[in-house]
């Protein structure tokens, strides 16, 4: 997986690359190889920040477009290739000057791609861990807990985790993830909401009776 990121890199194709990475990252179910990947993908955005840097100062450029204003107008107030004295690099880098360099997000958007990489890290990470068994109730509590603030996001999880768990093949018990949920539309003073899913919850297959026991002390009063 790296061998053909890296491959793309020398290529000069990132976008194929940050494709392989996520392509890695979503498919693995071994939490070290998903460290590898990981941090392969992060050294390399690393990588594309350190060279727009070290473009911006070798041309001279700010990153700040404001401060280039000045610098003798337009990209194009002269057709450089007619000027006999003036090189292709000149012309070359007139046109990097006038695009690429004075696009004053280039620099923001690729700060924001690494940001939003190490953000998704505990997501990616968790996600390996539900590969490896989606019916492991210990790890679809966790995931909730990631999207605290976020009670939009908590209830597609909860959705996805009742949706996923089978109770006859469960690690954990499956019941507490129908409780947690009901009791989130609690919390939001939802009690229409945690009656339907409390309603649901009594109608799965679970291993054991105790289960059903328990959303008689649960449910909504």
């Amino acid at each position: 997986m790296d061998f053909l990121a890296d491959y793309y890199i020398r290529r000069g194709l990132p976008e194929k690359a940050r494709d392989i990475f996520e392509e890695g990252m979503m498919t693995v179910v071994i939490v070290k190889d998903f460290s590898v990947i990981f941090d392969a993908y992060s050294r390399f955005e690393e990588s594309m920040i350190a060279y727009v840097m070290e473009s911006l100062e070798e041309l001279g450029i700010s990153e700040d477009p404001a401060v280039d204003e000045g610098d003798g107008g337009d990209a194009f107030d002269c057709d450089v290739r007619l000027d006999d004295k003036r090189s292709k690099h000149k012309f070359e880098e007139k046109i990097f000057r006038g695009f690429w360099l004075k696009d004053k997000y280039d620099v923001d958007l690729r700060l924001a791609r690494l940001e939003h990489l190490m953000d998704r890290r505990p997501e990616l990470a968790n996600s390996v861990l539900l590969r490896q068994n989606p019916h492991n109730v210990e790890q679809w509590h966790p995931r909730v807990k990631l999207f605290e603030g976020n009670p939009t996001k908590q209830i597609l999880t909860y959705t996805e985790a009742v949706r996923t768990v089978d109770p006859m093949k469960a690690v954990g018990k499956p019941h507490t993830l129908w409780v947690a949920f009901a009791k989130l539309y609690e919390n939001h003073k939802d009690v229409a909401n945690a009656r339907v899913i409390f309603d649901k919850a009594v109608q799965v297959n679970y291993k054991t009776v105790d289960n059903l026991a328990v959303f008689g002390v649960n449910g909504p009063k």
